[in-house]
């Protein structure tokens, strides 16, 4: 009687299909010690898309911050075989947007920020009146200043128990926004215009940068034109609260930098912008 040889089974094919980028070479070994070979074929294909730091969660060129704009490549690898597909995911740095505002040629570096929020607008009804002064209102909207502080590392800041207000220490260099807006309580985003844009847009007037002591004009023309007699005087026949709301609303009325932490000084410099881009998330 003869006995037959028994059929030779094989395992699994080794290396599994995981992390490959190129052609590979798989084998198996039977169950009588021979062993198979077999050439597995990768191939590509890539689609990129764009993202940020701060939407990915992740510090791509490990400096610190969360504000790079990102190029998001994904490459699909297929093996031969009916292997399947694996991804690779890899990232390039668009723009490397440091948090900082740049002065001329000179960028300063900002760590952190404070909103102050002292309440809404008020005005004296008319310079002969004895009463309170009055909330501003338009369609029963109010207005608002929110202080905006954004400072540098070496730049610390406590708060007052007893009136709130903010009290910074410390060197570095801080750059701040007194704005109005209507909100009560929050930041809003949108396009603000500095005071002397504003003031020239609503009034026509051709206020400059270049002219000098820009913003003691400024306060002269508000003066004359907003005091007792003037023809916009708070509180008088024809006062219109709601011009002075879009006036106001989303207004930088004072704006400086302090480079060298020593705050409310002479050092400190006034910022000639003409728009004030917020972006709130």
């Amino acid at each position: 009687m003869v006995t037959p040889n028994p059929q030779e089974t094989f395992g699994n094919w080794s290396p599994d299909f995981t992390n490959q980028t190129s052609n590979f070479t798989q084998t198996r070994t039977g169950s009588q010690g021979n062993q198979q070979t077999r050439s597995i074929g990768v191939t590509s294909s890539s689609s990129t898309s764009s993202s940020t730091e701060e939407i990915l969660e992740e510090d791509i060129n490990d400096d610190g911050d969360l504000f790079e704009d990102i190029e998001v490549l994904v490459t699909t690898y297929t093996g031969s075989e009916n292997l399947g597909s694996h991804q690779v995911t890899s990232y390039n740095i668009l723009e490397d947007n440091d948090l900082g505002f740049k002065v001329g040629n000179n960028f300063y570096s900002l760590s952190d920020g404070v909103l102050e929020n002292y309440g809404y607008l008020e005005y004296e009804p008319s310079c002969s009146s004895d009463s309170d002064n009055m909330r501003l209102s338009c369609n029963d909207k109010g207005l608002y200043n929110i202080d905006l502080t954004l400072f540098s590392e070496g730049i610390n800041y406590t708060i007052d128990s007893t009136y709130g207000g903010v009290e910074f220490s410390g060197e570095g260099q801080e750059f701040y926004f007194e704005l109005w807006m209507e909100s009560p309580n929050s930041l809003i985003g949108g396009q603000y215009d500095d005071r002397l844009t504003r003031t020239n847009k609503t009034y026509g007037t051709n206020f400059t940068i270049t002219d000098d002591d820009v913003f003691d004009q400024l306060d002269t023309f508000d003066d004359e034109n907003f005091g007792c007699g003037g023809q916009y005087e708070f509180g008088s026949e024809g006062f219109d609260e709601c011009d002075i709301f879009n006036l106001y609303n989303k207004l930088s009325t004072l704006s400086y930098y302090d480079i060298d932490g020593s705050y409310n000084s002479e050092t400190d410099n006034e910022i000639q912008m003409t728009t004030l881009d917020i972006s709130v998330d």
